[in-house]
């Protein structure tokens, strides 16, 4: 049986000139992916904090923990948060001798183990050590501590009222994939990376915001 004798490769040039349009595909499109990627990270992780915040507070509404607390932990690597609660009968304890103790400290006789803990793999936050906030069913012991403490006030909102009971998510790596220790003042600064905002209130309200580019937009 004969071969056919048409049958012809890839020139040279052929192979070069598909290598480049390659090349160029990928230029264009891997930077609209990397930016996606981190996106979808730094929003999986607002989810999480968010969720986390939410489902403690929701503890103290439902009266099954009088106080409880959400603690950013630096000293663990990765950055943990992690949620504590104190029992019915401890609370009324601490409140019988004067109630010192209920400061949102680590001296606080919490429950024996965190309720729920999250590790920010990749990511970093507006604060660079470790805070605490604490929340009880009326709002009357709730307390910031540490470097929740000590927030820039936000305008969120056009409210007329600066807030400083938040947490500001962003990724370990700029647009520039230059590595951060903390996400950017977002008082007067204008950034297209992914950036979250987790907030809430006294009385155990919890929204989740991300920048726009402008301002914050509640989602």
């Amino acid at each position: 049986m004969l071969q056919d004798q048409n049958i012809k490769g890839l020139t040279l040039l052929e192979v070069l000139v598909v290598v480049v349009i390659i090349g160029v595909v990928s230029g264009v499109g891997y930077p609209k992916f990397s930016k996606w990627k981190k996106d979808r990270e730094v929003r999986v992780a607002s989810e999480k904090i968010f969720n986390l915040v939410n489902t403690i507070v929701a503890q103290t509404q439902r009266g099954y923990y009088p106080y409880v607390q959400v603690k950013v932990d630096f000293k663990k690597n990765p950055t943990t948060l992690t949620s504590s609660g104190m029992t019915k009968d401890k609370f009324g304890e601490e409140l019988n001798n004067g109630g010192a103790r209920l400061n949102c400290s680590d001296t606080v006789p919490w429950n024996q183990s965190p309720i729920n803990s999250y590790e920010a793999n990749k990511i970093v936050f507006d604060i660079e050590d470790d805070g605490a906030v604490c929340f009880s069913k009326d709002g009357k012991k709730y307390l910031l501590t540490g470097k929740l403490d000590s927030h820039i006030n936000l305008f969120i909102e056009d409210r007329p009222k600066g807030k400083n009971d938040y947490i500001i998510i962003c990724h370990e790596r700029d647009k520039y994939g230059k590595k951060r220790t903390s996400c950017p003042a977002m008082k007067n600064t204008s950034t297209d990376d992914p950036v979250y905002l987790i907030e809430w209130t006294r009385f155990g309200t919890v929204n989740k915001f991300k920048w726009d580019g402008n301002a914050w937009r509640r989602l």
